[in-house]
C-alpha cells in the first residue's frame, strides 16, 4: 500500500514540476516577444 501512495505522490510531484517548467517557458517567451516588439518600435522610430 505504501508504494501505492509514494507513485501517486511521485506523479503529483512531476506533474507541478512539469506546470512549473511550462509557466517558465512561457515567461521567457512573453519576454523574447516584448523584446522584439521593442526592436520593431526602435526600427519604425529610426525610418522616420
Amino acid at each position: 500500500m505504501a508504494e501505492l501512495v509514494d507513485k501517486d505522490e511521485q506523479q503529483a510531484i512531476k506533474e507541478e514540476i512539469d506546470k512549473i517548467e511550462a509557466m517558465a517557458d512561457l515567461e521567457e517567451m512573453e519576454e523574447k516577444i516584448k523584446e522584439e516588439e521593442m526592436l520593431e518600435k526602435k526600427k519604425k522610430v529610426k525610418q522616420y
